[in-house]
């Protein structure tokens, strides 16, 4: 059992040894996140619960760290091999090392891509390595529709929730088209 969400987060990095960096500091951030969110909301119901027995009961709802870290090492087994093809990256373009990773996305089944800029949320996280043009996100765009996206949204703040209601009211549509109405 866990007295604090520092405790889950050190035994999570311990299983999570040998990942890429980016993947180590995503998890660690998005269990954070939902651990103390989780812990919060479940004594805002009951302000007499012990922050022990909160915690135990967030991580039961999440996941133990190696489950986790299990999740996040597929994760990175499954794009690892769109970003280290064996292409010489020097001589790849800008499209197509953004979209290696991207470029098989019907093995995902993935329908509708959101791009935006990373912002470092604090001084702890990775820097900004440079920031894109309005031409650069709007290529991205151009690309990933001409490579099978049916939606793309790409600009600086775009975030996935972006036109999310209108993705869907739009695809729903397409999906029923192309698929009928019983899948999905």
């Amino acid at each position: 059992m866990y007295k604090t969400v520092e405790d889950y987060l050190a035994d999570l990095k311990q299983e999570l040894a040998g990942s890429d960096q980016a993947t180590i500091q995503d998890a660690l951030s998005d269990a954070e996140e939902h651990l103390r969110m989780a812990v919060a909301s479940l004594r805002e119901d009951k302000p007499d619960l012990a922050e022990e027995t909160a915690l135990q009961t967030a991580i039961d709802q999440y996941s133990s760290p190696a489950e986790t870290a299990a999740a996040y090492a597929e994760v990175e087994r499954r794009t690892a091999p769109g970003l280290s093809s064996g292409v010489n990256r020097k001589s790849r373009s800008f499209l197509g090392r953004f979209f290696g990773v991207y470029a098989d996305q019907r093995a995902w089944g993935v329908d509708i891509l959101t791009i935006g800029q990373y912002l470092q949320p604090s001084k702890k996280h990775l820097p900004i390595a440079r920031y894109y043009t309005l031409e650069e996100f709007s290529e991205l765009k151009r690309y990933g529709l001409e490579i099978g996206f049916k939606w793309v949204e790409s600009a600086p703040l775009v975030r996935s929730s972006y036109r999310a209601a209108e993705q869907v009211r739009v695809l729903s549509a397409v999906h029923r088209k192309l698929y009928g109405e019983s899948s999905g």
